[in-house]
């Protein structure tokens, strides 16, 4: 099977919507735009409008007011220091990249081994494969928590039904069907035991991910355990849609919290769609791994002050999190050739994830096994214990 080689010239200019020719002054433009706004900072032009603000800017009129043109420039994000500071022309690293990687492979045996895709320090590739063992030590655990999970009938059957996470493929080197098919469809279970087991066993997946996640290590200790006290909720339901069973309803069914509370069941419900929908997505394993990764660095996480404050390497965290979205939306714009999917992809996502609270992941999967405990303190000496270990 032959794999058909989109360009980059597919990527839209977000100034006009003509086809770009890569990253310029931090945006996708066309050679137009780009140029347009180089000639016109560094020449410090001032444009007047005629139609008072009012003009279209697309590949048709681009060139009929260049004050709207200009102004639509700024608006979408070309960066003005750039043009003031640069020293000759550059090449988009993603350009690069793409122009040696956006090649026709005929076979899986052909497969080249993995290129860094990120110019982000450190520039090594990602490992974001799940460690073989997934079972932890139980010395390596928070005792009462670990003697509550290891007590719990054996459910062999649903833990083996977690799939390895392949590891973060490069873009565009996806030869055949099945490496870009979705994990297996979530096991069924049909007792609140077999539920509580495989959310059990799937949190001990999302951390140990987490711990193996290259970029993840090189922050500060504290960041590391910031941003998974933060993220581990919006990962499990991630993780969840591919690997959880869909149909909450004998968790629901036994538990007189949710009996006796509409409200809560209400969010019970909402979680169960999240699930669903999420998985209607379909997306492939590249796709899953640069969500992974964008909401494990989300923008999300330290846009509120009281996070920004705990965090030492913020900006850091935020170029992290850029690589991946920029990944994300380059690969749909060049492999799947659909330019709506990311929004909407990443809308979709914010609001399932925002719809579920982490009291109700507390109450639903985990109070017969931590008790009043907080599933954030759990999470985190989890991850203490995994990286210990590791």
């Amino acid at each position: 099977m032959t794999l058909t080689v989109c360009r980059i010239l597919d990527i839209p200019c977000k100034v006009c919507g003509d086809f770009s020719s890569g990253k310029h002054y931090n945006i996708f433009a066309c050679d137009g735009c780009a140029g347009f706004f180089k000639r016109s900072i560094r020449r410090n032009r001032q444009y007047v409008c005629k139609a008072k603000g009012a003009c279209v800017i697309d590949k048709m009129h681009r060139n009929q007011c260049r004050s709207c043109r200009l102004k639509r420039c700024e608006e979408v994000g070309m960066n003005r220091e750039a043009v003031q500071h640069e020293r000759g022309p550059r090449n988009s690293t993603i350009r690069r990249y793409m122009e040696n990687q956006l090649r026709p492979i005929p076979t899986l045996n052909t497969l080249p081994i993995p290129t860094p895709m990120f110019p982000t320090t450190p520039p090594v590739g990602l490992n974001l494969t799940v460690p073989q063992n997934l079972t932890p030590s139980p010395a390596s655990l928070d005792s009462s928590y670990s003697s509550r999970v290891n007590s719990m009938p054996p459910r062999t059957f649903l833990f083996n039904n977690l799939p390895m996470i392949s590891p973060l493929p490069p873009p565009f080197h996806i030869a055949l069907p099945a490496m870009v098919s979705p994990p297996v469809s979530p096991p069924q279970a049909s007792t609140p035991e077999e539920l509580c087991e495989a959310a059990a066993r799937l949190m001990f997946v999302v951390v140990q991910w987490a711990s193996s996640n290259v970029l993840m290590q090189t922050l500060p200790y504290e960041d590391q355990l910031v941003l998974l006290e933060e993220r581990w909720k919006d990962l499990f339901i991630l993780f969840g849609s591919q690997f959880l069973p869909h149909n909450l309803e004998p968790l629901l069914d036994c538990n007189p919290s949710f009996k006796n509370d509409s409200e809560l069941r209400e969010k019970a419900a909402q979680l169960q769609e999240a699930l669903r929908k999420i998985k209607t997505f379909s997306f492939d394993q590249y796709e899953l791994s640069s969500l992974r990764c964008m909401y494990l660095f989300s923008r999300s996480s330290i846009a509120e002050s009281s996070v920004s404050s705990r965090l030492r390497e913020s900006d850091r965290i935020k170029a992290f999190f850029k690589d991946f979205y920029e990944c994300f939306v380059s690969y749909n714009y060049v492999m799947k050739r659909d330019f709506l999917r990311p929004g909407c992809c990443l809308r979709s996502l914010d609001a399932y994830f925002s719809s579920v609270p982490v009291s109700l992941i507390e109450e639903l999967f985990f109070k017969s096994t931590v008790g009043n405990t907080s599933m954030n303190k759990v999470v985190v000496d989890m991850y203490k214990s995994q990286r210990k270990v590791s």
